[in-house]
C-alpha cells in the first residue's frame, strides 16, 4: 500500500486530539440502553454512540443467527432496552417472534428498528449460482435476498446514519453529539474504503473460494470474484456431489485461496486442496476478534480486506 494510503487510514482510525473544534458536550442524564442483534452492528453503533453510552449485542460472536434459540435471560434485555437494533427476519429469524412480543407490550416509547428496511440499503438479491442444487433448502436463504448486509461498506453509512437519526430522536439532548459521531464514522469508514479499493486492485485477477456463502457485498463492492462457495450455511455440510464440484473448480483456478471460518476447520478442506496452489485463510463475518469501540468497524472492514490480499499476493 503506497505510504500516503497508509498514512492516511493510520490517521482515521486513531483518535486524535483536535484543537480546533471541541467534542458536543455530552448530557448527563441517564444513557439511553442500545442493544444490537449481532456483533457487527454493535460495532457501528459503538461508532454511533461513542462518549455517550455502551451498546450491548445479544449473540455473542462465536454464535450462529442461523441457527440461535432464544432463553428467557434474552427476552429480558430486549424488554430493557431503549431501542433494539437488528436487521430484519431475512437473517435473523429467531428475532422476528419474540421482538413482536416486545412490541407488543411497550409502554415506554421502545424503539425497534429493522435495519434492513432502512431508506438507502442496497440489498442484493441472491443469484441464481448462489443455489448450489444439494442446498436448496438451507434457511440461510431466507427470501431471496442476501442478509450480510453489514459488509458493504456503503450499507455500513446508511445503517450508520439511520442508528443517529433513531437515536438523536430518543435522546434528543445528546443529538448533537450522535450526529457529530455519525460525521466522524463516514470519515472513517470513506478513508479505509478507499485504501481497500486500491490494495485488492492488485488481486482483483484472482478468484477466491469462501466457506460461508456471506462476502457477496463485499465481493460485488470491490470488484472480486467469488468463485464458490463451500456451505450456504455454516452449520451444514456440503453434499457429496457439491465436494465433487468444489474439487474440479479448485484444480481449474490456478492460484487461489479458501477463506474458512474461525470456529470451523473441516477436515475435507484438506482432502480438496492437497497438491494444489490453494492457499488458506480465516475470514470472520460476525467479526469475532475486533474490538469494540468507535474505530472497531472500519478496523474490521480494514482486517477483512487486507486479509484477503494478503492470502491471494502469496
Amino acid at each position: 500500500m503506497p505510504l500516503f494510503r497508509a498514512l492516511l487510514l493510520f490517521a482515521c482510525l486513531i483518535p486524535i486530539a483536535l484543537p480546533t473544534q471541541a467534542a458536543a458536550p455530552v448530557n448527563k442524564t441517564p444513557p439511553v440502553n442500545v442493544i444490537t442483534s449481532i456483533k457487527p452492528l454493535q460495532l457501528i453503533a459503538a461508532a454511533i454512540t461513542d462518549g455517550i453510552s455502551e451498546p450491548d449485542v445479544l449473540l455473542d460472536p462465536g454464535l450462529s443467527p442461523h441457527s440461535y434459540s432464544m432463553k428467557p435471560s434474552d427476552i429480558r434485555r430486549l424488554t430493557d432496552a431503549s431501542v433494539v437494533f437488528w436487521l430484519g427476519p431475512e437473517l435473523e429469524t429467531f428475532l422476528e417472534k419474540p421482538l413482536g412480543q416486545v412490541a407488543e407490550n411497550n409502554t415506554t416509547g421502545q424503539r425497534i428498528v429493522a435495519l434492513m428496511d432502512a431508506p438507502g440499503m442496497h440489498l442484493r438479491e441472491w443469484s441464481g449460482e448462489d443455489h448450489h442444487h444439494d442446498h436448496h433448502n438451507d434457511h440461510d436463504h431466507h427470501g431471496s435476498v442476501d442478509s450480510h448486509v453489514w459488509l458493504s461498506p456503503a450499507n455500513a453509512i446508511v445503517m450508520g446514519k439511520t442508528m443517529a437519526d433513531t437515536l438523536a430522536v430518543v435522546d434528543p439532548q445528546n443529538a448533537p453529539r450522535y450526529r457529530e459521531n455519525l460525521t466522524s464514522f463516514i470519515d472513517k469508514v470513506k478513508a479505509t474504503d478507499l485504501a481497500n479499493n486500491e490494495s485488492l486492485a492488485a488481486i482483483r485477477q484472482h478468484g477466491f473460494f469462501v466457506f460461508h456463502d456471506a462476502w457477496g457485498y463485499f465481493a460485488d463492492h470491490y470488484r472480486l470474484t467469488v468463485k464458490d462457495v463451500f456451505a450456504l450455511s455454516p452449520d451444514r455440510q456440503p453434499g457429496a456431489r457439491h465436494l465433487m464440484k468444489l474439487k474440479d473448480s479448485l484444480k481449474r483456478a490456478g492460484h487461489t485461496c479458501i477463506f474458512r471460518e474461525p470456529q470451523f476447520k473441516p477436515a475435507y478442506i484438506n482432502r480438496l486442496t492437497e497438491g494444489l496452489d490453494v492457499g488458506e485463510a480465516v475470514l470472520d463475518p460476525m467479526a469475532g476478534n475486533i474490538l469494540v469501540s468507535a474505530n472497531g468497524y472500519p478496523a474490521y472492514l480494514h482486517q477483512v480486506g487486507s486479509t484477503i490480499t494478503d492470502c491471494l499476493s502469496e
